[in-house]
């Protein structure tokens, strides 16, 4: 009996290096693949960088005017050309009457023009206003409101930021060739019911 607790003793004794030293290495193992992990993650981009140009803000950065811009496509009118384009792709056209100075800036005269059926207030006006447009002179934008309880048309006209002249700068002739063309366009078209026309600039009367 005693010789066989000396044999089992023994095998015993035999076995519990090996399973001390199995533990080591298990370790060591997995502490090369979790260094292997570590190392593989940090090849890629540092943290947060490549992301801010598919994230939310970049979008809203993207479409956000740059400083001191005045955005007209939404608060105003374009100026005429954009109506032109229109004008030949809009389906139904009605006639308009158009008044504009003559050679010796002296009266007004009346042309029959086309324009939009469903913007025919808007497209006169750009008209005459592309019509007084020059090299040193032209306007950005206007927005037009009426006032069915009066019968008043207030237009409120921008100057084109590249424009080298302002409304002060402009000649009597060449105001009767803006305004009064306006004024007459808008009142004479019956179908309209303007009775009068104000001018303003920027929401401040224009005085002339």
């Amino acid at each position: 009996m005693k010789s066989l607790l000396s044999v089992l003793a023994n095998r015993a004794s035999h076995k519990l290096p090996a399973t001390r030293s199995l533990a080591p290495a298990s370790l060591g193992g997995l502490s090369l693949l979790a260094a292997i992990a570590l190392s593989l993650s940090s090849c890629g981009l540092p943290a947060g960088e490549g992301k801010i140009a598919n994230g939310p803000d970049a979008a809203t950065e993207s479409i956000s005017p740059s400083p001191g811009e005045v955005a007209t496509s939404q608060a105003f009118n374009t100026t005429p050309n954009d109506l032109a384009e229109n004008s030949k792709t809009a389906q139904v056209q009605t006639p308009v009457t158009l008044y504009t100075i003559d050679n010796q800036c002296e009266e007004l005269v009346p042309e029959l023009i086309q324009v939009p059926a469903t913007q025919e207030l808007e497209a006169a006006v750009g008209e005459a206003i592309e019509r007084n447009n020059s090299a040193d002179f032209s306007l950005a934008g206007y927005r037009i409101s009426v006032d069915s309880g009066t019968g008043v048309a207030t237009i409120d006209l921008r100057v084109a930021a590249n424009s080298s002249r302002t409304f002060n700068s402009l000649s009597s002739c060449e105001q009767l060739a803006l305004f009064g063309s306006l004024r007459k366009t808008l009142t004479a078209n019956s179908a309209w019911n303007i009775k009068d026309v104000q001018f303003t600039e920027k929401g401040q009367e224009l005085y002339l």
